[in-house]
């Protein structure tokens, strides 16, 4: 199945509406089926498949009854875990550093997110790892450089995490640079950075080679882009 999860909407009401809406699509010509909803709408998280089940963990989550933008919003530590065969979440142990727009990976069959952001102090290069056999979380060595709205993808056991954009006094921008960690060593380095810079990207493994796709060109929502690049070892 390929699961949708959370999310903003976008209408009159306001542009940053967070939902607790989920769904899956088990085939390219068959219809979306709903899923439990979300206890709580939430937005901006890590997503991802370890040991069977759907795991949410962080972004962002209305601070009251307003949910309508950028402002009405909080950074929020809840991990959830969803169970295809009840069709329910579950709470498992919060996140340690509540953020939002970070990365995940899953390797060793541990989940690492990466990187992100918060409301209100910026970037963070910080990287929590998550045993699901003990339910604990362990802190990792954090990123080279803090990096926002990146992407992750695994290869050959390794961690590879690209792109992100920064705000900052008068602007902001995207990043180009690249990273590769290596769980054994617990250890960062750099490697070829993107051709083209940019944020909000996806990334995905497929024979050997790492896809990383779309994106924004611009910091914030602006300059979307259709591109795709290649990464290989």
């Amino acid at each position: 199945f390929l699961y949708g999860v959370g999310g903003f909407a976008r209408n009159a009401g306001g542009g940053w509406q967070m939902r607790n809406n989920c769904w899956r699509i088990g085939a390219i010509d068959a219809p979306w089926d709903w899923m439990a909803p979300l206890p709580h709408p939430q937005a901006e998280a890590v997503c991802a498949s370890l040991n069977g089940y759907i795991h949410f963990v962080g972004g962002r989550a209305p601070a009251g009854s307003r949910n309508k933008s950028w402002s009405d919003h909080i950074d929020t530590d809840e991990h959830w875990a969803y169970d295809a065969g009840a069709n329910r979440w579950r709470t498992l142990a919060p996140l340690p550093s509540p953020r939002n727009s970070a990365a995940g990976a899953v390797v060793g069959g541990v989940l690492y997110v990466i990187g992100g952001r918060t409301v209100n102090d910026g970037n963070t290069s910080a990287v929590d790892v998550y045993d699901p056999m003990s339910d604990r979380w362990e802190r990792a060595s954090p990123m080279p450089q803090a990096q926002a709205g990146l992407a992750a993808a695994v290869l050959n056991g390794k961690i590879y995490a690209f792109g992100g954009e920064y705000f900052a006094p008068g602007g902001g921008g995207v990043f180009a640079q690249a990273w590769e960690y290596d769980p054994r060593k617990d250890k960062w380095r750099a490697v070829a950075a993107m051709p083209h810079p940019r944020h909000g990207l996806g990334a995905v493994t497929l024979n050997n080679t790492i896809y990383v796709l779309g994106g924004a060109l611009q910091a914030s929502g602006e300059g979307t882009s259709a591109v795709l690049d290649k990464f290989e070892i």
